[in-house]
């Protein structure tokens, strides 16, 4: 998805790379959760991009092309549903362009729901989410990540639905304790 966002590509690559894999966490919070997990990756990812990115700026709410966003709250007035996925792209499409940016939110029809980011009440960085925020999502491959901090929220059902998002691939990264937990429970 790097490469992509690199790139500059268009709604369409964006859409397809980031469907080759996903973060999936056990829980929200903690060193191990979507919060974290999508701060060290889009703090990743915005050192790879050209410009100056203050190590400072809040990655939750910085746009910029390609920036995956996980829609969590209904706006039905716009078409978007809490757990849809849309990009953050800019308007005119330019390598290294700034300035005025969009939110596309393909549709299974090919086409995409075209929303301005100041219209969108609700949305978090889409790198990592938590595995009942998948639910009903595909990804080529897939990493789970449990907290081992959160056993109370690992069970045979959490693993389950995330091992299930995976069509080719999924790793689980887990300390022993917690892998028996969710095998267990």
């Amino acid at each position: 998805y790097f490469e992509a966002v690199q790139k500059q590509a268009d709604i369409a690559a964006l859409n397809s790379a980031f469907a080759d894999f996903q973060l999936l966490c056990s829980t929200h919070e903690g060193e191990q959760g979507v919060i974290a997990m999508n701060n060290y990756i889009e703090r990743s990812l915005l050192a790879m991009l050209p410009g100056h990115y203050s190590a400072n700026v809040d990655t939750g709410s910085f746009l910029y092309h390609g920036k995956a966003i996980l829609i969590t709250k209904n706006h039905a007035d716009l078409g978007v549903f809490n757990g849809d996925i849309g990009f953050v792209v800019a308007r005119n499409h330019e390598p290294g362009s700034t300035g005025k940016f969009q939110v596309e939110v393909p549709q299974g029809s090919g086409e995409s729901i075209i929303v301005s980011p100041k219209r969108l009440k609700a949305w978090q960085p889409a790198y990592a989410m938590t595995v009942h925020k998948s639910q009903g999502s595909e990804y080529q491959r897939v990493a789970i990540l449990l907290a081992d901090y959160a056993k109370e929220l690992l069970s045979r059902s959490l693993l389950y639905t995330g091992l299930t998002r995976a069509k080719q691939r999924c790793d689980i990264w887990a300390d022993t304790q917690a892998l028996e937990k969710a095998f267990l429970e």
